[in-house]
């Protein structure tokens, strides 16, 4: 058994609170995971002076939480990629050094028309809007 294995052994995410049901958000286990994760990125990471934009896919051979309670919040199938079944993940990175600032998972179509910016710009702008919302909020600082 390799290290990561034996890590991801013990990997366990909290039981959400009782004021979040995996009816109204299919992230609930992850989501203060996935906030401290931008978090620590923002915190840790400056941001260079050129941004690259684009989507990261995480591959999946299990089933979604539409067939178990233990399977994916959303899969993406994308039949173009390599490995086309998996979490979408859509990514800021520091286009010199290739290291990611901020990560905002992919969670269907209705649920992103919901996210910031997204009455007002299409799906993409909004995404780009979100993720260097982030850094720029740093900036300010």
């Amino acid at each position: 058994m390799t290290r990561f294995q034996k890590v991801m052994q013990f990997f366990k995410f909290a039981e959400a609170p009782t004021s979040i049901t995996s009816s109204t958000d299919k992230f609930h286990e992850v989501r203060s995971f996935l906030d401290a994760v931008n978090i620590n990125f923002k915190d840790c990471v400056p941001p260079g002076k050129v941004l690259v934009v684009d989507e990261l896919m995480s591959a999946w051979h299990g089933l979604d939480q539409d067939y178990t309670v233990k399977g994916i919040p959303h899969t993406t199938k994308i039949k173009d990629k390599p490995e086309g079944v998996g979490m979408e993940i859509k990514g800021i990175a520091d286009g010199q050094t290739g290291v990611i600032l901020q990560i905002e998972p992919q969670e269907g179509k209705e649920i992103m028309r919901t996210k910031e910016y997204s009455n007002e710009y299409n799906a993409g702008t909004a995404i780009l809007l979100r993720l260097a919302n982030l850094l720029l909020v740093q900036e300010e600082l």
